[in-house]
């Protein structure tokens, strides 16, 4: 990922990387080799109990940047020589913020997972209407915001215990009257993302529950409506053939048809290719997203959730005082 920025077009690229590495030794090893490069390693700190440490990071990134622009990325980020040229030429055209849906490249082992861990995450952000709520799509692989909206909302202290914490701006964009932009990796901004599907489930447990604020009245309404869009057809179309309701059973058949469809072109989306395969994995997906949000939920309640080898279910939840923080 160091590689790639470095290499960039972009003429007044400043990259900074948070250093919470628990083996010195290696990380004083790549501090000295791209010293000469520019890159300016932020020394980490444990995090007070009322912080997770992705957010803490993030605050102490923005601490100790300069630029009125400021791009977030994970290290498994790969950008193009032209990619952070192309964020900031879409910020300087009137956004306050944007995220960026990738382009996924599978690493490690593939399987049938590989149609359903990132496209169902992916799903709940670009299939639904979520103008209609003012709860816009963002993903947190790589996000761009101005230091001053940042700074109008609070910073990151006000979203200290978010799993997501930039939803939060990004509603506050949309409330506000600020442009915020989500957009797709294409031929120009070029952003790749490479994890594989263990880590894809992780992020899915690590998110979905906060996602849904921590309700469990929301899990249960989650659950309903996804088997009900997904799979419900299906049984319909049978009991509707045995009973005679031929009508019916059309009707059902063009439900299924929009479904796999729908799904189809998350999947495409998600690694900008074709995989007819994926397309009749509708019903397989509903059913996994079933599983992995009441998963989510149970671990947040009764076990613990990990994130890098760090519990962020006790902060997130709070069990010291046992109270909820919804955010």
């Amino acid at each position: 990922c160091l590689n790639l920025l470095i290499s960039s077009k972009y003429p007044k690229l400043e990259i900074l990387v948070y250093d919470d590495s628990p083996q010195p030794k290696a990380t004083a090893q790549n501090k000295k080799m791209y010293a000469n490069s520019g890159v300016k390693f932020v020394n980490g700190e444990v995090p007070a109990s009322n912080w997770l440490a992705k957010n803490f990071a993030y605050e102490r990134l923005y601490d100790e940047s300069n630029g009125e622009i400021i791009i977030f990325c994970g290290v498994d980020t790969r950008f193009s020589p032209k990619t952070i040229e192309e964020i900031v030429s879409l910020m300087q055209s009137g956004a306050s913020m944007i995220s960026i849906l990738p382009q996924n490249e599978l690493v490690g082992s593939h399987g049938w997972l590989k149609y359903l861990a990132q496209p169902t995450r992916y799903a709940w952000e670009i299939g639904l209407p979520r103008w209609i709520v003012n709860r816009p799509a963002v993903l947190s692989t790589c996000w761009a915001i101005n230091r001053n909206v940042i700074e109008s909302f609070g910073s990151f202290e006000a979203v200290s215990r978010k799993v997501v914490p930039e939803s939060y701006f990004a509603r506050q964009c949309v409330a506000h009257n600020l442009s915020y932009r989500f957009v797709y990796s294409d031929g120009e901004i070029d952003l790749k993302n490479i994890k594989s599907v263990e880590e894809q489930v992780s992020t899915g447990i690590r998110t979905r529950y906060p996602q849904l604020h921590r309700r469990i009245e929301n899990v249960m309404i989650s659950t309903l409506l996804i088997l009900f869009v997904f799979v419900g057809p299906y049984l319909t179309l049978i009991l509707s053939f045995l009973h005679g309701y031929y009508w019916l059973s059309l009707a059902a058949i063009l439900c299924i048809l929009i479904g796999q469809f729908a799904y189809g072109k998350i999947v495409e989306l998600t690694y900008r290719r074709r995989m007819p395969l994926a397309s009749l994995l509708g019903p397989v997906a509903a059913v996994y997203d079933v599983w992995l949000v009441n998963y989510s939920m149970w671990q947040y309640e009764f076990g613990t959730v990990t994130w890098k080898g760090r519990d962020i279910s006790t902060p997130v939840i709070n069990r010291n005082t046992g109270k909820h923080h919804l955010l």
